[in-house]
């Protein structure tokens, strides 16, 4: 087992610890670098390649610089500050040979790299593990950089920094582009063991094409994928924001896709693999991969504690008594032991006392870490992040009810202009209710000023994340608007709307009336109550949360390596010291008399005792198997400080093989690389545990749709080995294509479900539930999803496992029983959707559904519809050329399930037919895909312009085309067999008219547009003037051939 999270927490924390107090050194007398050209920025990595030339130096960026067609490897080492003030260095490209790449090769411990851009391409060849388009290792803090290009790598490949080391920072980066990894890829960092803080990937992540030796060891086909899996090293842990996190990612987002359709492992739209802290992030893109798949996390490891069993421990100690025992025994009897002897037992029997004094010194401290594991999280950079989370709503509330303060008092304002002008309202009454409104309007300004005190100051907090001074500065500076803005709604706001409320009663009773007027003060005045009393509310939750910020408690993480592990170290250097003191005893003992070798053997048997128990103990850690206890604890959920994924949101498509959910695919212990079965457990679960587990998700939501070809779909957990998830809602539609064992909540369930609500439909072969596919343990949770499957399917879960418990449980009624079929008193239970909707706990989401309209290529609009309600109108679809749009034809009228719609596109048509069989009339034009045509005829005789009569078949053909309307077009009719000459007579707004027209094979062409053509076809007379036409050519024909026979007889007489 890795100790990695533990290395990281015990640095994070130093770094961390109490930063308010923390003084920042001066800078004044640091020597600083002017960067303006190419040039400036070759010398300066040149200088850097000695690690200590950087220290204490600021080096300032000036310009924006292009390293197009420039001989540059990067900056080797840096441990100063870097300030790019908002300029770009551009066309880097780090294409050479070796690891650890990036703009800066390596940033130190203490370094600041701050407002810088990037842009180009980080693809070294070789080695090429350790790779970041701004850094390739950080110790230091990397803020509000970003990169835009190209990143490619093997192990520990990121957007911003390949790998992120234990008291690293990444505080408000952003990455866009491309990035493609083999093991620990990341669109913001590789390897995370520090933390991530507010940034944001918008590129790709493993999307773009396998190399070709990779794609021939990933064959799709059924048959091989497994196979070719043994052999992948790489495609594992990739991650929109990080591939493999055991530090703290906090308000990260991630719109790029992430990884590639049947292949990888652990996969997720934020993390990997996490087993640290992942908090308030939220993913929107698409995630694929084959197994441990997720929205938010692909695999999410516990918090783990590795002790000797107390088992181990306790019979260690006896086994350690008895033999100080035997051996105290022997001295005492001192005249049977020489001095050589005596001294050799005397040592025995103080490295005895030690032994014994270590392991139950590691027993002790075993015990007190694990009571210490309810710390809460002290990063402050993450701590702020998240309190300027619940400061946004509250801050948008707060604007949201001041608009309606304004509107109420306007309408006021003109209720009173009108009772005034009416003469309804004078005199004191009037003059008092004036007064308070002005009173109102001028407090309202105070208040208005105050909120934006706030604004400001929350920005300013949010910019100043990850510099200790300025952070504190604008935290207390926060606290100090939101105690004026407090002041000022409960203060002086209130006390002008109680005046202005009195003085409205009296209007009210002035104006004595029930019309439209008196109707119209009391309207107002209710608005203005509901709207101050909203604002007092949002005015509170603001002050709380700057309390909550600046006053948060300042607590010890404690780690595994420290007092626990030293204790570990002393109890095995004092049983290396009884093994040699044993050793010693022996050889003094050679040539000792029968008696006192006896004695002596009984102490080297009771050697062999602890020897036989140590090593026994040290097989049972080397097999590992089921030497873990879950303790996840519901009271410890929310200062868990690892091994923990809460606040997120996803909404993007997921789609995978095994084990894949909207948050997190698994919660798992990886024992080694084993893609294919990440915990195999074996014998009967023992009761001496050496690992102890908690891992947890909670206040999650997914809306995203789940899609898996196999086993383990979940909305929130595709496979739970163990852990919790807790308070978590799942909306988006989740389907086995090909497999079992499919839920609302958890796929498959060795872990406790508690408090989440699920509303979706869940399909699958077998073991198909609302809650769970299959479940250990379900608590308090509400379902209203659609469970559809062969076998074992239920609304809350479709089986629970040997020894399962189920209470409290609740779904709508008139869905599929609760489990496999069956309810159960006490333990799953209908309830009517209004009910269900009406707990005091329900989500507001639960009852509103969500409709989200797509054009295939991006969001047209989010429409949120109450279970049951209706749309009055779609929203328009954006046109594509070509082509006619529309949406599907669905019960827009009665709304019972959140989906994503997407636009149908179908080309347009470019020809109509009447129906019949050869077509008689044909339109050929530009038509929608609702266009018809229609066509009557009959005979009839009409008459022309100059007033003669004709007779014959007269066509009426109309073109109706909602979508695109009237347009030109070419009608085509059919001709009779007979006849071989023909006349077109239209009638329009002057009455029949001859017009031209072309032939076709069968079928006469002329132009027309409107909606509706009236035409005749009839038989064509001998055209007179062709003909006429004709004639005279062949007369001057005939002449011009008798002239020349004449003017050749004459020449033939000359000659």
């Amino acid at each position: 087992m890795k100790r990695q999270w533990n290395k990281a927490a015990a640095s994070l924390l130093a770094a961390v610890m109490l930063v308010f107090s923390c003084p920042i050194p001066a800078l004044a007398q640091e020597e600083t670098v002017h960067i303006r050209t190419v040039q400036d920025l070759q010398a300066f990595a040149k200088s850097c390649t000695l690690d200590s030339w950087s220290r204490g130096k600021t080096a300032v960026l000036e310009a924006d610089l292009d390293l197009t067609g420039v001989s540059f490897s990067g900056i080797p080492t840096f441990g100063g500050v870097f300030d790019g003030g908002g300029h770009t260095v551009s066309g880097l490209s780090l294409t050479g040979d070796g690891g650890t790449q990036g703009l800066f090769r390596s940033v130190q411990k203490g370094a600041v790299v701050q407002d810088l851009r990037v842009e180009g391409t980080v693809s070294p060849t070789g080695t090429r593990d350790i790779v970041g388009g701004v850094a390739g290792r950080n110790e230091g803090t990397l803020l509000r950089c970003s990169f835009s290009g190209t990143v490619r790598g093997g192990t520990d490949a990121g957007g911003i920094a390949g790998r992120n080391e234990a008291g690293g920072e990444l505080t408000g980066c952003t990455f866009e582009g491309s990035l493609s990894g083999e093991l620990h890829a990341g669109g913001v960092v590789g390897q995370n063991l520090g933390s991530a803080v507010e940034c944001i990937n918008l590129g790709s992540v493993n999307t773009t094409q396998l190399e070709e030796e990779a794609t021939a060891q990933t064959v799709l086909e059924e048959s091989s994928v497994t196979d070719a899996a043994t052999d992948l090293s790489g495609w594992t842990d990739v991650g929109g924001v990080a591939g493999y996190s055991a530090g703290i990612l906090q308000n990260c987002r991630n719109e790029g896709s992430v990884g590639y359709p049947h292949i990888g492992y652990n996969a997720g739209g934020v993390a990997g693999r996490q087993s640290g802290l992942l908090d308030g992030c939220t993913n929107s893109g698409s995630v694929q991969g084959r197994k441990d798949v997720g929205g938010i996390v692909g695999q999410l490891e516990p918090e783990v504690t590795l002790l000797y069993s107390q088992t181990f421990l306790q019979k260690l100690g006896d086994e350690l008594s008895t033999l100080q025992t035997k051996t105290d025994a022997l001295l005492n009897d001192a005249g049977n032991v020489s001095g050589n002897l005596s001294a050799s037992l005397s040592a025995l029997s103080d490295r005895t006392d030690e032994a014994r004094a270590a392991a139950n010194a590691l027993s002790g401290a075993a015990a007190d870490w694990a009571d210490e594991g309810t710390g809460q999280l002290n990063d402050l950079s993450a701590r702020v992040s998240r309190a300027l989370n619940l400061l946004d709503p509250a801050l948008a509330n707060a604007d949201d009810q001041l608009r309606t303060l304004s509107q109420a008092a306007g309408k006021l304002s003109d209720a009173m202009d009108e009772a005034e002008r009416l003469g309804r309202l004078t005199g004191k009454s009037l003059e008092s209710a004036r007064a308070a409104l002005r009173d109102l309007e001028t407090a309202l300004e105070k208040t208005r000023a105050a909120l934006k005190d706030v604004q400001t100051a929350g920005q300013e907090l949010r910019a100043s994340l990850g510099n200790l001074s300025e952070m504190k500065q604008a935290a207390e500076k926060l606290l100090a608007a939101c105690e004026t803005l407090n002041t000022t709604v409960t203060g002086g706001l209130q006390t002008s709307a109680s005046a202005l409320r009195k003085a409205l009663d009296e209007a009210q009773l002035a104006v004595n009336g029930t019309d439209d007027l008196a109707a119209a003060l009391g309207s107002a005045s209710d608005d203005l109550a509901r709207a101050l009393s909203g604002l007092a509310d949002s005015s509170e939750s603001l002050h709380s949360a700057a309390q909550e910020l600046t006053n948060g408690p300042s607590l010890h993480i404690p780690a595994l390596n420290g007092d626990v592990t030293q204790k570990a170290d002393d109890l095995n250097a004092s049983l290396s010291a009884l093994t040699q003191a044993a050793n010693d005893l022996n050889a003094a003992a050679s040539g000792s008399s029968d008696s006192l070798l006896g004695d002596l053997r009984n102490i080297n048997q009771q050697m062999g005792v602890i020897a036989s128990l140590i090593q026994d103990e040290g097989s049972r850690q080397a097999d590992a198997q089921d030497r873990y206890e879950d303790v996840s604890d519901p009271a410890q959920l929310r200062s868990q400080r690892a091994g923990r994924v809460s606040a997120c949101r996803n909404t993007g498509a997921v789609e995978g093989d095994l084990n894949t959910a909207g948050i997190a695919g698994s919660m798992a212990i990886d024992l080694e690389f084993d893609p294919e079965d990440d915990l195999t457990q074996k014998g009967d679960r023992s009761v001496s545990f050496l690992i102890q587990t908690m891992a947890a998700v909670f206040d999650c939501v997914n809306e995203g749709t789940v899609t898996v070809k196999k086993d383990c779909a979940g909305g929130i957990v595709g496979r739970m080995d163990l852990g919790m998830a807790d308070g978590c809602e799942s909306y988006g539609d989740v389907k086995s294509t090909g497999g079992s064992y499919a839920g609302g909540v958890a796929g498959d369930a060795a872990g406790a479900i508690r408090s989440c609500w699920s509303r979706c439909t869940v399909t699958g072969k077998h073991n198909v539930g609302g809650i769970a596919g299959r479940s250990a343990s379900l608590t308090d949770c509400r379902s209203a999803a659609q469970a559809h499957g062969e076998s074992k399917t239920g609304s809350i879960a479709g089986e629970l496992m040997e020894d399962a418990t189920a209470s409290g449980c609740l779904y709508a009624e008139g869905l599929t029983a609760a489990i496999d079929g069956v309810s159960y008193a006490g333990q799953a239970e209908p309830i009517a959707f209004s009910d269900l909707c009406a707990l005091p706990d329900a989500p507001e989401n639960f009852s509103n559904l969500t409709l989200t309209f797509r054009d295939g290529e991006s969001v047209v609009a989010t429409l949120t519809v109450p279970y049951g309600g209706a749309l009055d109108s779609l929203p328009e679809i954006p046109a594509r050329e070509g082509c006619s749009a529309s949406w599907p034809a669905l019960d827009y009228g009665c709304i019972t399930a959140s989906r994503t719609i997407e636009a149908v596109y179908t080309p347009y048509r470019s020809a109509l037919s009447d129906g019949s069989e050869p077509a008689q009339i044909l339109a050929e034009g530009r038509f929608g895909t609702a266009a018809k045509l229609s066509a009557v005829s009959e005979e009839s005789t009409w008459q022309d312009a100059s007033g003669a009569s004709h007779t014959g078949t007269v066509w009426t053909v109309t073109v109706t085309d909602p979508e695109l309307g009237v347009s030109s077009r070419t009608l085509h009719c059919r001709l009779p067999e007979d006849g071989s000459r023909w006349q077109l007579w239209v009638r329009g707004a002057d009455g029949w008219q001859k017009q031209d027209f072309t032939i076709d094979g069968s079928y006469l062409l002329f132009p027309t547009d409107g909606e509706e053509t009236t035409f005749c076809i009839l038989p064509g007379d001998f055209p007179v003037l062709p003909v006429a036409a004709a004639a005279g050519a062949a007369l001057v024909v005939l002449a011009a051939g008798i002239l020349l026979l004449r003017r050749r007889r004459k020449h033939k007489k000359a000659s």
